[in-house]
């Protein structure tokens, strides 16, 4: 019942004056996007079996006190308490000149200028309201359209929402129709101070509440499509680099590369009937309405952040010739490093172990400033999903313009950074020179872009320093002696697991076992299997 309800308030009647003559098709039309109407939703209007079969670039007529020639997907404001008037066009230059009961209907349309007569009659003089009220009238507003458009008595009106007319005071030098007029009042030459400074209430509220739309639960599937078609001609002409710069521009919200991917899929998938059916429809009510299919599940707006499971930073592997005399060289080589030491190092400020000294900011990586990668860093913290490579990012389709900032590596398809270290770079070229590179330059190659694309921006982000003084490294070590030390104060024979390791090497001494070529069973699986055994399983009965 609540929903026939709920149906019967969000529906309008539309009167369609479609021929000379003849009169008009009256229309009961539910309006999902209430109180907003697109007419292109109007299966009436569309419809070539059972309706005008208009399409989607044609044109009509619509009534708001006077009659507005409108495109079918510009949206207009209706009222289910009165009846909501369109006059077809034979053609864009003429119009329909004869609707039968037309001026029955029009004395029925609501009075729309009420507010603006109030604030005249609270401004002005007598003698002024009776020359705001000769502009209000139905004659006034022809001859509006019939005299100069440099002196116009209202503001032109959109035909989508309801604004009362801005009286101006007319030029007393302009010419009547007749060619004389009365000598106009001294008073009404003086404009008036407090009219312009006075915004609608109403008009007031629909600023405020557009300021505080969330995206996208708050705009209309109209909008989204408009918005990202507006973002794409933005990326085309090159007016901003990533969807990310554009984003803000367009929707004036914060960017979310999960919700935008999701949605951007949901829009992908949705039929174009649907889209058409639904055009002034909220998003969120438009993911209700895709509920069957399983698409509702996309409103949720959480960002799932991973953060990286690597504790510190690890230095760069020195490159290893791939001819064979050669071995490999450890990766803490006295040659090359990306991480140059410092001749004053600190203390670490915190008191876990911390496998770097503190040494503040990092300022360096591989003897470049970090001011050279800016855009790289920034991003990467203000949003961390930037580093999940788990995403399908074909299934999601995502432009190929998003992926500048970050790509996949040719070898393990992990995310790369899109500024590169020039060392990151060679090993890239020297890879892709060789047609059968060896697995040790692959790994090298992993190891690094897993290094300045992962484990950089969180040493970063936790305050690690990148400029490490290795000539402290044993001050450090026997630094936390006193740490270890901890871990071992205690009895530790009462430790279960080292009196069962104690007992097994008892007897293997006692056996003459070595451990190793013997068949006995450790002492931990024999207690188990005889504690096993003192406890049988209960049987049924």
């Amino acid at each position: 019942m609540e929903q026939l309800q709920e149906r019967e308030r969000k529906s309008c009647t539309l009167v369609i004056w479609f021929e000379n003559g003849k009169g008009p098709r009256i229309i009961s039309h539910h309006v999902p996007s209430y109180p907003y109407l697109v007419p292109l939703s109007v299966d009436a209007l569309i419809s070539k079996d059972n309706g005008f079969g208009l399409s989607p670039s044609s044109f009509i007529q619509y009534y708001s006190g006077t009659w507005v020639t409108l495109s079918l997907r510009q949206q207009i404001r209706v009222n289910s308490d009165h009846e909501v008037l369109f006059r077809l066009l034979p053609s864009f230059r003429e119009e329909l000149c004869d609707c039968p009961d037309l001026e029955d209907y029009q004395r029925r349309q609501p009075q729309r200028h009420g507010p603006a007569k109030r604030l005249a009659t609270q401004l002005v003089s007598p003698s002024k309201k009776a020359r705001a009220s000769e502009a209000d009238s139905p004659s006034s507003h022809i001859d509006t359209h019939r005299s100069s458009p440099v002196t116009p008595t209202r503001r032109a009106r959109s035909p989508d929402l309801e604004f009362p007319p801005i009286l101006q005071i007319l030029d007393g030098s302009e010419d009547s129709p007749s060619g004389s007029h009365a000598a106009p009042l001294p008073d009404l030459q003086r404009p008036i101070a407090p009219l312009p400074k006075r915004v609608p209430s109403h008009r007031a509220k629909i600023s405020t509440a557009t300021a505080k739309r969330q995206w996208p639960a708050d705009y209309t599937l109209q909008e989204l499509l408009d918005g990202f078609s507006k973002m794409q001609e933005m990326l085309k002409i090159g007016e901003v680099t990533t969807e990310k710069a554009a984003f803000p521009t367009v929707f004036s919200s914060e960017y979310r590369k999960s919700t935008v991917t999701r949605s951007k899929k949901i829009l992908r998938e949705a039929s174009n009937t649907m889209k058409t059916k639904h055009a002034l429809t909220k998003w969120s009510d438009f993911l209700k309405a895709l509920k069957p299919g399983g698409n509702s599940d996309a409103e949720d707006d959480a960002l799932v952040i991973v953060p990286s499971e690597s504790p510190s930073l690890s230095c760069r592997p020195t490159p290893v010739s791939s001819g064979p005399s050669k071995a490999p060289q450890p990766v803490l080589d006295s040659g090359p490093s990306c991480l140059t030491p410092t001749a004053n190092p600190t203390l670490a400020r915190a008191e876990t172990p911390n496998p770097f000294v503190d040494t503040g900011d990092m300022t360096s990586l591989h003897g470049e400033s970090f001011s050279s990668h800016p855009d790289f860093f920034q991003a990467i913290l203000a949003d961390p999903d930037l580093l999940d490579d788990s995403a399908d990012w074909e299934r999601l389709g995502i432009p190929y313009n998003l992926e500048e900032l970050l790509s996949r590596c040719l070898f393990c398809d992990k995310m790369v950074t899109s500024t590169p270290s020039p060392y990151l770079q060679q090993l890239l070229a020297d890879l892709v020179s060789d047609p059968n590179p060896p697995s040790m330059a692959q790994f090298l190659y992993c190891q690094r872009h897993e290094l300045e694309t992962s484990l950089a921006p969180e040493a970063q982000a936790k305050g690690w320093p990148l400029d490490i003084d290795f000539s402290q490294l044993r001050h450090r070590t026997l630094r936390s002696q006193a740490h270890l030390k901890s871990i071992l104060q205690g009895d530790i024979t009462e430790n279960a697991f080292y009196n069962l390791s104690a007992k097994d090497r008892n007897i293997d001494a006692e056996a003459g076992l070595d451990g190793v070529s013997g068949s006995r069973k450790p002492a931990l699986t024999r207690e188990l299997e005889h504690t096993s055994r003192e406890c049988p399983p209960r049987t049924a009965g």
